[in-house]
Formats: C-alpha cells, sequence, structure tokens
C-alpha cells in the first residue's frame, strides 16, 4: 500500500471518528502532555470514548501514514501503578489494532509504538515492571517510558 493509500486509511479513521478527534499539537491528561510536532498525516483520538471502561484504557491512540500505518498506544500517568498503566497501554493497543482492521481491507505494514509518559517520581520496582515491556497478541512491545511533555515524534525517531 502506498503514501497515498495509507494517507487515506488516516482520513478513514478520521471520517470514522472525528467525534473523539484530538486536534492541536499536543494533548494535556491530568497535568501530563504528549506533544505532536513535527507530525503529519496522523489522527490521535481520546481512546477513553472507545469503550465501557475508560479507566482500562490508554488516554490517546494515534495513527500516522509513513512507510506503513505507524500505531501509537499512549499512556499519560502522573500516578506510580506499573500494572494499570500497563494494562491500559495493552488496551489501547488492542483497540488501535482492530480499529485498522475495520478500516483496512488490505493489510498495510504495522509499525506499534506502546508510550508511557509519567511526571516521575517512580520507584525502581515499578520501572523493573515496565521495563519487562508487554505482550499483545503473542509478541512483546518494549515501552517507551519519557518524562511529560516528550513529542511522539522523537518516541517514533528514537525506536
Amino acid at each position: 500500500m502506498g503514501g497515498s493509500g495509507l494517507r487515506d486509511v488516516i482520513k478513514q479513521i478520521e471520517q470514522k471518528y472525528n467525534h473523539i478527534t484530538i486536534s492541536g499539537s499536543s494533548f494535556t491528561d491530568h497535568g501530563c502532555t504528549v506533544r505532536f510536532d513535527n507530525v503529519s498525516d496522523y489522527i490521535a483520538l481520546k481512546s477513553e470514548f472507545l469503550c465501557k471502561n475508560p479507566e482500562s484504557m490508554c488516554d490517546c491512540i494515534i495513527f500516522k501514514a509513513s512507510d506503513g500505518i505507524i500505531i501509537g498506544a499512549i499512556e499519560l500517568k502522573v500516578e506510580t501503578k506499573a500494572r494499570k498503566a500497563m494494562n491500559q497501554l495493552i488496551n489501547g493497543a488492542k483497540l488501535a489494532l482492530r480499529i485498522l482492521q475495520e478500516i483496512c481491507v488490505s493489510k498495510p505494514k504495522r509499525i506499534l509504538h506502546i508510550i508511557l509518559l509519567h511526571s516521575g517520581g517512580w520507584h525502581q520496582s515499578e520501572i523493573r515492571k515496565i521495563s519487562k515491556g508487554i505482550v499483545i497478541d503473542g509478541k512483546r512491545y518494549n515501552i517507551n517510558m519519557q518524562r511529560c511533555g516528550y513529542s511522539f515524534h522523537k518516541a517514533i525517531a528514537n525506536r
């Protein structure tokens, strides 16, 4: 699937989910921010509005057209609860993959990024849990843990 086809996928997601689209160059929840500067051909969604139990879902999912579809599951945390954050990221990533499957007849290349932005103060035991990563559909993913205010562009560039 070429670049224009991938941009069409982003447009289709935007049309279907326009009521929960995040607009602007950043998204803030509970005092923690993710920035979308230097990111083009993308759509970001408030994922909490896509499930019955918003507390079980990551804060934001993002789809970006590139040499495939880059998917970001992003959790913004000011508290230090690793297990809860990991479950929210798993649920958000699975939801993002389902959305992409609904929209796409073909299967474009998918690149999944799991991102946890935090305000600091995490205990070593919590950081060790996060550093083990998470498993989604039988595949292990690392969690990119950064401070609040980090850029999605930097997170996907530093993979």
